[in-house]
């Protein structure tokens, strides 16, 4: 049985609403029998890895934590397995996502590519019973991917717009969350020519002028991308 450990890298900085939602979980997972140990920072983590008690452990993450300090799920995926790896590479550790929405399938890909074990529908945006169940799967070190958090993929229409991977996460980095091209360029490790030069492409393919109005098209659903 793998000991589950709730990272909230941002709780340092979290507001009370945040706090709230956090031992929320920890308490509804309690009444399920579902031990979980927060971890507030990459300190505390390291001296929760270096437990030599502990040889089992699951780290659990939000991915909506993530996106509001503009972290890219990428970067801690690389810096939890890099961690992991240097402080206790004897040890058994699993890395696990909780989700507030369905995932595309461009998510799940890069997640499996990371080695993330599983997903965990959220319990404040799925019903209890999947995430109760996805909590116990995961902490027994089986791999859980729930139809229910993925979203099906569906087939592009000839006349519908492709984008390709790095289009497409541009795209949401400018469309959904309004990122500059600079800011886009330092997340994605490229230069910030390549990112304008992305982004260009982008907009005419989508026939607006700025980013402004692919981002306002994108929230009126009048522009669609898979």
């Amino acid at each position: 049985m793998f000991k589950i450990i709730y990272f909230c890298p941002s709780i340092g900085n979290a507001n009370v609403n945040e706090l709230i939602s956090i031992q929320a979980v920890i308490d509804i997972l309690s009444k399920s029998k579902i031990s979980v140990t927060p971890s507030p920072s990459w300190a505390d983590l390291m001296v929760k890895l270096q437990n030599l008690e502990d040889q089992k452990l699951l780290i659990v993450f939000r991915l909506d934590f993530l996106e509001r300090k503009n972290m890219m799920i990428d970067e801690v995926l690389t810096m939890l397995s890099s961690l992991t790896k240097f402080v206790v590479d004897t040890k058994d550790v699993k890395i696990a996502v909780v989700v507030p929405k369905k995932c595309d399938s461009y998510l799940i890909s890069k997640l499996k590519r990371n080695n993330v074990l599983g997903i965990i529908p959220g319990l404040r945006f799925f019903e209890q019973i999947h995430s109760i169940e996805a909590y116990r799967c995961l902490q027994q070190g089986l791999s859980h991917w729930p139809a229910i958090a993925i979203r099906q993929q569906r087939i592009v229409p000839k006349n519908e717009i492709d984008l390709t991977a790095r289009q497409y996460e541009i795209f949401n980095l400018v469309a959904k969350r309004g990122l500059s091209n600079k800011k886009i360029a330092e997340m994605l490790s490229i230069s910030e020519d390549t990112v304008k030069g992305h982004v260009g492409t982008i907009l005419k393919l989508y026939g607006v002028r700025n980013r402004t109005q692919l981002a306002l098209a994108n929230e009126t659903g009048t522009i669609k991308s898979h």
